[in-house]
């Protein structure tokens, strides 16, 4: 693991350096690790509810409603296409204008 190997390195050098810095560097390589489990949980978090929201878009009776499809267009783009809001918003905008046309004629 580097950074077992990296206070390997510290501990090697301590006889030349302070003892203050050593600790100093171990603090902050504690505090780092702490900071990266909070972020892999608050990762595998938002990765579980995103996992929720597709698997609900994916069922029969909802994946062919425009919302579904929409969102799945938001689920499944390629980081570098930045339209995908764009066009999810205009697939929402198309049904909602549908549906407010076909209200209107019933009238």
């Amino acid at each position: 693991m580097k950074i077992q190997l990296f206070l390997e390195a510290v501990q090697a050098l301590a006889p030349s350096s302070s003892e203050f810095e050593f600790q100093s560097m171990t603090k902050e390589i504690t505090d780092i690790k702490v900071s990266i489990d909070l972020l892999e949980k608050e990762r595998d978090f938002y990765f579980a509810k995103l996992r929720d929201v597709e698997v609900l878009c994916q069922t029969p009776e909802l994946k062919n409603l425009p919302m579904s499809v929409a969102i799945k267009k938001i689920l499944y783009a390629a980081d570098e296409n930045k339209d995908s809001l764009a066009e999810a918003q205009d697939i929402v905008s198309e049904l909602m204008s549908a549906e407010q046309a076909g209200l209107s004629d019933d009238s």
